[in-house]
């Protein structure tokens, strides 16, 4: 299936979630198809791995809040100890989701070698996240995540996708930019203090 069918799929039910983009395709893409862009949205740039962590913590530290991670899978398997952590905290407001497409898309599509019979999803179940799925098809996708989306508990979810050449408008914002924009967002949606001043 493709990714940015199902990116778009998923703007149009995301409500008032926190989403914590990787970077590359996935990234210029949910910013293509997302029309509030840079406010709701955390944009990994030059942090590969991190998606996961960083959700994590702001599924922490607004546990009232949904928090999406869409992550890649060269991405995270930079990271797979974040799984055993998240299956420790167990949160409840943490639905994560990889794109599977066997490869390092966002460094120039360098091949992600699994080893016979691994996969992501029963990674996760191994690790102790109970909810994990696997979607191969569009159908598949949009049936089994309408449910999920606003779902309460830590739910992981595997799309797999083809490779693709597809280059989105990338965010024209700077990574510091957006990091204050969000932080700016969190704090007038919550009525936090984010930054100092």
């Amino acid at each position: 299936m493709n990714r940015f069918d199902c990116l778009k799929f998923l703007a149009e039910h995301h409500t008032d979630e926190l989403v914590v983009c990787t970077l590359g395709e996935t990234s210029s893409a949910w910013w293509e198809v997302n029309p509030r862009r840079d406010e709701d949205t955390f944009y990994m740039r030059s942090s590969m791995g991190m998606v996961s962590s960083m959700a994590l913590g702001l599924a922490l530290a607004l546990p009232h809040r949904k928090i999406w991670a869409l992550d890649g899978d060269g991405a995270l398997a930079m990271n797979l100890s974040t799984l055993l952590t998240t299956s420790q905290v167990q949160p409840k407001n943490l639905l994560h989701l990889v794109w599977l497409n066997h490869a390092f898309g966002a460094t120039g599509h360098q091949p992600l070698w699994l080893p016979q019979g691994a996969d992501f999803a029963s990674l996760a179940r191994a690790a102790g996240i109970e909810e994990a799925h696997t979607f191969r098809t569009l159908e598949e996708f949009t049936a089994g995540m309408l449910p999920l989306l606003h779902r309460a508990g830590h739910i992981f979810v595997v799309a797999e996708v083809e490779r693709s050449e597809r280059r989105a408008d990338r965010s024209p914002r700077f990574p510091i930019d957006m990091a204050y924009r969000f932080g700016r967002f969190i704090e007038q949606s919550e009525g936090i203090r984010v930054f100092e001043a």
